[in-house]
């Protein structure tokens, strides 16, 4: 029997056609219609997360039909697949089966990002996903700043912890937390998630003992959770949960000492700077780039030297002092004028600064890695001293994308001792940085060591 075929080409006329089958066929959750028509970065990132923590994760979007059944979710009369009660939502007790197959999973991991990438946190709300799965602007724009891979990694980081802390007893979230019955085990994890994700990310912490951490943690969400949870899809309330159980977990977690480039992103760190470069300008200086702009377009030794200065200038202000210098950032808008037309480029403001980025004058090194190895070499053969301060700055570096843009930034801490450049104490006065008369340098020793 002849079969009518229809043939498109393209793909927004494929994706219109899907979502009417998905509207009008099998009757599909709200979720599962805001996933089967999204197609921008917020819908794809909380897909990736979805199937990583559910483990029916493919190496390609694309799957032969054959293997299909090898990532699909089984019931206990089939052989294959993915074990349902395997899955961590399961294990936890934080979804039901029936709720997975209508995909409440990915439903709690779209309201857990846009908590992450919205700012005041919005209520977890079907509108407000609705608009997100429909390309809303404010989220793909911070998704573009951020980043996709970051996101992604930063998410999985902060969730495996949880899961760690968790199962460190060899119980489960919803065990360990609630000793009573409760209907509200799905909305306290978003708490918690949000909890973890502040400390670990915001704040910078680590969890110093994730059994202690979890015996402590048992049965509190009988006494600060259930009496509120109703609520929890709206801002207020979510946050004000929030805000108890970091209370209550935060003697359990330390400050870290070493980047872990799975939370530790620049542009959080940029943005911060910059807000913060006001009112403690002596700590910060910011710098277009390293290379003239001039005909020949060359490595400029006298400006670098001047930011090896100004760090260490930085150091000396107090025995507590920790500094920065951004490179690819004007602090004027004539400067920023300047690059974009020596370079043909846009830059981008923030505040009242403009980012111009230093992946221009990258670019005359054939790629990103050479410029940031001969920043480094400088920086050994520098003559900051003791030389501990050369190997802190080196360890700090953060090299990064802002949008489209590239950035680095140099970061030194004072630890407990004074420190020149060559056989000078340098000390900065508001934005400027001032070589110490040989009278005066008694005063940097006093600052520091006493």
């Amino acid at each position: 029997m002849p079969l009518s075929v229809s043939v498109f080409k393209e793909e927004s006329a494929i994706d219109d056609i899907f979502k009417r089958i998905n509207s009008n066929g099998k009757h599909l959750s709200s979720q599962e219609l805001r996933q089967a028509g999204s197609t921008n970065a917020f819908g794809r990132i909380v897909r990736k997360l979805s199937e990583k923590i559910r483990g029916d994760v493919s190496h390609s979007d694309r799957l032969t039909l054959n293997n299909m059944k090898k990532i699909s979710i089984n019931n206990t009369k089939l052989s294959y697949g993915i074990n349902m009660e395997g899955i961590f939502w399961r294990k936890h007790g934080i979804i039901t089966n029936e709720n997975i197959r209508g995909s409440r999973d990915e439903e709690l991991v779209a309201n857990l990002l846009s908590a992450i990438l919205v700012k005041p946190r919005p209520a977890g709300t079907s509108n407000n996903l609705n608009r997100y799965y429909s390309g809303d602007n404010t989220v793909e724009n911070e998704i573009r700043k951020l980043g996709e891979e970051y996101i992604i990694k930063m998410f999985e980081t902060v969730f495996d912890a949880l899961r760690q802390t968790f199962e460190s007893t060899g119980s489960s979230f919803s065990k360990l937390i609630f000793k009573k019955e409760t209907k509200y085990v799905n909305r306290s994890f978003q708490v918690f998630f949000l909890a973890f994700y502040d400390l670990l990310v915001k704040e910078g912490l680590k969890i110093l003992d994730y059994t202690k951490l979890a015996k402590h943690l048992e049965g509190i969400g009988d006494n600060y959770l259930t009496a509120n949870a109703e609520y929890f899809k709206y801002s207020k309330q979510r946050e004000d949960g929030v805000e108890v159980i970091e209370g209550l977990m935060k003697q359990f977690f330390i400050k870290k000492r070493e980047n872990d480039p799975a939370l530790n992103n620049g542009v959080i760190k940029l943005e911060s700077l910059l807000g913060g470069s006001k009112t403690e300008n002596a700590s910060y200086d910011f710098k277009i780039g390293i290379h003239r702009m001039d005909k020949d377009g060359k490595f400029d030794d006298e400006c670098f030297e001047k930011i090896l200065k100004t760090l260490t200038a930085i150091a000396n202000g107090s025995k507590d002092s920790i500094g920065y210098v951004v490179l690819g950032v004007a602090d004027n808008r004539n400067a920023a004028v300047h690059h974009d037309t020596y370079y043909k480029s846009k830059n981008i403001s923030y505040k009242d600064f403009n980012v111009t980025g230093v992946q221009c004058e990258a670019n005359k090194y054939n790629s990103h890695e050479n410029y940031v190895r001969n920043i480094e070499t400088k920086i050994r053969a520098s003559k900051i001293y003791p030389s501990k301060y050369k190997d802190q700055i080196l360890r700090n570096i953060d090299y990064f994308n802002y949008y489209d843009k590239t950035v680095l930034i140099l970061k030194i801490e004072n630890n407990g001792e004074p420190v020149k450049y060559g056989d000078r104490f340098y000390e900065r006065q508001s934005t400027s940085t001032i070589e110490v008369d040989r009278d005066k340098e008694v005063n940097v020793y006093q600052r520091i060591l006493k």
